[in-house]
């Protein structure tokens, strides 16, 4: 009878890695591929190891479990007896290291690894951020006090964004190890922790941390023992802050040619949280210098630049100090050295130039930065004042009357040229697609006053403002409108204003040269029983709802 030989195939091994042989599977894949490979071979028996994302030898069970199900699934013929070691690899432990602190980490905590090993780990660094107030591992309280334990083994590899993405492994051959001959470690870490998006509830004063060795029953095995190494974390953070109030407390502002905004700027960045008697500063603005920055933006956040807009300046009022806008339109005004609270008065300055018209906003930035004058990704305190554009050159030129006859007849309604009424052009220059024009009637009051005895008082001249739809009849043939009235146009009356539209918003055709007119006549009957006396037309110009300009016509009815 022969003798029967039963061959078992060992693919991976417990210490070989594939500097040593190319041809060592490492992964579930490469292991499943190769124990089929054997079993068609001839071999009875796979005696499986298996290994880290690193490549180190890992006793992780759901390594094991994806290549026998990698094994079963790809090669259902495979009878192969499939032997789990044991014994992990020679250097294997259940040995783990932990990062081990004396109060819980707070949510939101970052905290980062660079792990100084030798070998493949050299400079490796990973990262943790801490899910919730009780994302630790686990407890320890044989010190007297409480340790809460995290470990390492959760730390993901720098610039990895799966699940899969490589871990920090505990076993690295390099590291702490027990054999006959004694255990060595050649070990060096840098741990850092980012508390800023942390959700600290309770000041901490004079926490520690440690990065310790723990076997398998998590008793300490050893640790860094640097009681020295302590922090302080607080609820309390610095803040910038920053009030601007404008001289006459608007907050809103038009432009047509130049415009000055007083204002007083108020702001502090204080750090004073004491603990023990001692003063501490937030490190995030340690050595920062103060300073402040305006800028001008569109509607789209997007900045305007010189030399769109011109003579864009900053005036101190208490020592004349200007500064000018650089040519990226940024004023910028270094204000301290170091934590301070600060108040001064100013006076923003500019002068329009060929900025498109329409709504903008002067942003006053209060920030902390190395400098003082550059920012950049500091934080930032803003203040907002909305300002609107009207441009001189692209928007309105302003308003001008062709003179008709302005003495009327009470009786006939006529004119002395014979026309009906009031005839006046209005002429508006390059007008926008948002201009508007209205009008306003207003009546001389008496120069004079007669008393009893027939004495005369002088009155001056002034004038009452009347509703214009009470003394003159339609426009043109149609009929009088408020702005109100202008159905989708978004108009208002301001308040104790008496206007009617003369021109209401529309397209206008395109000039290249600027120079563009608009003529829109102006052509309104006087009613019956309208008395006697000077009148005073007011036509305005506006840019949506803002007042631009102003023309002033008179007329004598007799």
């Amino acid at each position: 009878m022969a003798k029967k030989t039963i061959i078992t195939a060992a693919v991976t091994g417990a210490w070989p890695k594939k500097e040593n042989n190319p041809n060592v599977p490492m992964t579930p894949s490469e292991i499943a591929d190769d124990v089929y490979a054997c079993w068609k071979a001839g071999a009875a028996i796979a005696h499986l190891h298996m290994r880290d994302d690193n490549g180190n030898g890992t006793m992780d069970k759901n390594k094991f479990i994806e290549t026998v199900n990698l094994i079963h699934e790809r090669y259902p013929d495979c009878d192969i007896i499939l032997n789990l070691t044991t014994s992990g690899d020679i250097y294997a432990t259940d040995d783990y290291r932990v990062l081990s602190t004396s109060t819980p980490l707070p949510k939101g905590t970052k905290v980062t690894l660079r792990d100084y090993g030798q070998g493949d780990n050299v400079n490796k660094v990973y990262y943790y951020q801490v899910a919730s107030d009780t994302d630790y591992d686990a407890t320890d309280n044989s010190s007297g006090s409480t340790r809460y334990l995290y470990k390492l083994s959760k730390f993901i590899d720098m610039g990895g964004t799966t699940s899969k993405t490589a871990k920090y492994a505990n076993n690295n051959s390099q590291y702490y190890h027990s054999g006959s001959n004694g255990g060595y470690a050649l070990e060096k870490y840098d741990v850092s922790f980012n508390f800023i998006d942390s959700n600290i509830n309770a000041n901490k004063i004079a926490q520690e941390t440690y990065l310790e060795l723990r076997s398998s029953s998590g008793s300490k095995k050893y640790g860094n023992g640097q009681k020295n190494l302590k922090y302080n974390m607080y609820t309390d953070k610095a803040n910038l802050t920053e009030t601007v109030v404008t001289d006459n407390g608007t907050t809103s502002y038009t432009v047509f040619e130049n415009l000055s905004i007083p204002f007083k700027f108020d702001a502090s960045l204080l750090e004073q949280k004491v603990a023990d008697g001692k003063t501490i500063m937030d490190t995030k603005y340690y050595d920062k210098k103060l300073g402040m920055a305006i800028e001008i933006v569109d509607e789209h956040g997007e900045r305007i630049k010189a030399p769109e807009l011109q003579n864009f300046k900053l005036t101190d009022k208490t020592d004349s100090t200007v500064y000018p806008a650089g040519a990226d339109g940024v004023i910028r005004v270094p204000l301290s050295d170091n934590l301070a609270k600060l108040s001064n008065s100013y006076e923003l300055a500019m002068t329009q130039s060929s900025v498109s018209a329409g709504q903008y906003i002067a942003k006053i930035y209060f920030f902390a930065s190395d400098d003082g004058i550059h920012y950049g990704g500091e934080e930032v305190a803003s203040q907002e004042i909305y300002i609107t554009f009207i441009n001189k050159l692209l928007g309105l030129a302003g308003i001008e009357t062709a003179d008709g006859s302005r003495i009327v007849n009470k009786e006939t309604g006529l004119n002395l040229d014979g026309g009906d009424g009031l005839d006046l052009t209005v002429k508006v220059g390059s007008p926008t697609n948002d201009t508007n024009i209205r009008v306003e009637l207003y009546k001389r009051n008496d120069t004079y006053t007669t008393a009893e005895d027939g004495t005369k008082t002088y009155n001056g001249i002034s004038y009452t403002k009347v509703d214009l739809k009470d003394y003159l009849k339609s426009l043109d043939g149609t009929e009088l409108k408020t702005p109100e009235q202008c159905t989708g146009q978004n108009l208002v009356t301001a308040s104790g204003s008496k206007e009617y539209i003369v021109m209401e918003k529309k397209e206008h055709p395109t000039s290249t040269d600027n120079e563009y007119v608009e003529n829109v006549e102006f052509k309104k009957l006087i009613k019956e029983g309208i008395s006697t006396g000077e009148y005073k037309l007011v036509f305005k110009a506006y840019y949506n709802n803002t007042l631009i300009q102003e023309i002033r016509k008179s007329f004598i009815v007799e």
